[in-house]
């Protein structure tokens, strides 16, 4: 060993000696915050991986080990029961505030289970036998450490039938000049859009956030349309692999995979199954660019937030991530067109109430079986001031989405003409669907909303204006078919602003 290296382990034990004189116990000594750990790959995609908690002591900054659980320890699972309700081999589990982490892995330990992600809101997914999932959240909730605990839910899109494929070019259209809204005219008219663009075509200034499968971001009606973080943009920040923004994403610049690749989240949020960039690009597709089709709301932006699996199968607890994600970053709309008939655990809720009491309006696509309306209109469009909305097809007697609700959930809020919508496609093409479906009549009441905040109308006024502003249909007032009426540009726009 030369002398260098005899100075350099002498420096080292040194330091170990005066931390533990400064600690009384042998501690890390690390001069940092925290390490967080994260990568880039070959394509710019930014994971995310473990982060090491530390604590400050007087100038010292110390490793608790104590403070860590592994972020994961086996990939996340994409199949679910027969029915579609959750994810087979996982439950999750949220353990009371303040517990000792050392207590939860034991626990964890004790019953042969792994992590399987940590979530931002702050339950567990864990790894369990397929078909033990309901005696482990039994031995969970009988552990005083644990808040609650529950089975993995998935939710479905509610959008049913098969969309047309196009080809070749229309012409002749004009206000706007895209070619695909003459064959989508009867659609807008009906949502009174068309006299409504002429009083407010949205704002660049509002974000709608779209929960779903992600979105084409490179899809020619839609590429200018995507939100971006400024906080991670300009300057070669979207690819520096540094979480710029500090809000515990790195590289987020577009929008947020949650699922990612089963291990980590990272930051592309392609749609690979397709029903988010349908939604997308009913809700506000460039419009009056002489191509494909057109939005509801000309400007708004579109943040892409992924929380499903390739198979298009939406994990619930990352949809909850995602919401608080989006009102973090600024959107001002929150778009869920998916849905289950089993209430999700109460984080779900929880932040749906966190992005309502800041002012973002949740819109929410109702179930949907078929054209029967007798059955319940599930989660989230169930929870208290989520706007619920079912779909009025080109015939307006003809309307899709449950309607059956009880004392404890609220009902229909509003419908929305979905009948006939032309809108874009992951493989950068475009389609229509026929018949009405609340999938794609969600984000139709998400672009008008955009434009009522737009016009500065406050969320308060936005929200009541799908109950005084609507066109009314069937039943005089409320009726569980159409809710109040028929979502409109038009007279919501002079009933909320003022026009």
């Amino acid at each position: 060993m030369v002398l260098s290296d005899i100075k350099k382990h002498f420096s080292v034990l040194l330091t170990f000696a005066l931390v533990v004189v400064s600690t009384g116990s042998a501690e890390l000594l690390n001069s940092t915050p925290s390490a967080d750990l994260s990568a880039t790959d070959s394509a710019g995609v930014s994971t995310q991986s473990a982060t090491v908690n530390v604590k400050e002591n007087s100038s010292l900054a110390v490793v608790e080990k104590d403070t860590i659980l592994p972020d994961f320890e086996e990939k996340l699972s994409e199949k679910t029961d027969t029915s579609g309700t959750y994810f087979v081999g996982e439950i999750v589990v949220k353990f009371k505030d303040g517990s000792s982490k050392k207590d939860q892995l034991a626990l964890i330990r004790k019953n042969g289970l792994k992590i399987k992600r940590k979530t931002d809101s702050g339950p567990l997914i864990l790894r369990v036998d397929t078909g033990d999932e309901q005696r482990m959240i039994d031995v969970f909730k009988a552990d005083p450490n644990v808040e609650y605990t529950g089975l993995s839910y998935a939710a479905k899109s509610q959008l049913w039938g098969f969309g047309g494929g196009s080809s070749g070019s229309l012409s002749g259209c004009s206000n706007p000049n895209d070619p695909y809204f003459c064959m989508d005219n009867l659609r807008f008219i009906q949502l009174g859009a068309i006299d409504g663009w002429a009083l407010n075509r949205g704002s660049s200034s509002i974000t709608i956030a779209i929960i779903d499968t992600g979105v084409n971001y490179n899809h020619v009606d839609l590429q200018n349309k995507i939100w971006k973080n400024p906080g991670e943009s300009g300057g070669g920040k979207e690819t520096n692999g540094v979480d710029d923004d500090n809000n515990g994403k790195v590289d987020d610049w577009r929008g947020w995979n949650f699922t990612g690749d089963g291990q980590f989240p990272n930051n592309n949020p392609m749609d690979d199954s397709g029903h988010g960039t349908l939604v997308a690009g009913a809700a506000a597709a460039s419009t009056n660019n002489g191509l494909g089709i057109a939005g509801v709301n000309w400007y708004a932006k579109i943040m892409p937030l992924r929380v499903s699996y390739a198979n298009g199968s939406i994990q619930t607890n990352f949809a909850a991530d995602a919401i608080k994600y989006a009102v973090d970053n600024g959107a001002k709309v929150i778009n869920i067109s998916s849905n289950l008939d089993v209430e999700p655990l109460v984080t779900y809720k929880n932040n749906i109430k966190y992005a309502q009491d800041r002012g973002v309006l949740v819109v929410a696509s109702s179930a949907y079986y078929n054209y029967d309306q007798n059955c319940f209109i599930g989660y989230p469009a169930g929870y208290t001031d989520v706007i619920a909305v079912s779909g009025m097809g080109t015939d307006v007697t003809n309307v899709a989405g449950c309607a059956n609700t009880n004392s404890q959930y609220s009902p229909i809020r509003v419908s929305a003409a979905s009948g006939n919508t032309w809108t874009t496609t992951k493989d950068g093409g475009y389609t229509v669907y026929v018949f009405p479906t609340t999938s794609l009549a969600a984000p139709a009441v998400s672009g008008i909303a955009a434009a009522l905040l737009g016009c500065y109308a406050n969320y308060y006024i936005v929200r009541e204006s799908f109950k005084y502003g609507v066109l009314d249909y069937g039943v005089a007032g409320y009726d569980s078919k159409y809710g109040w009426g028929a979502a409109h540009l038009y007279w919501q726009l002079k009933w909320a602003c003022n026009l």
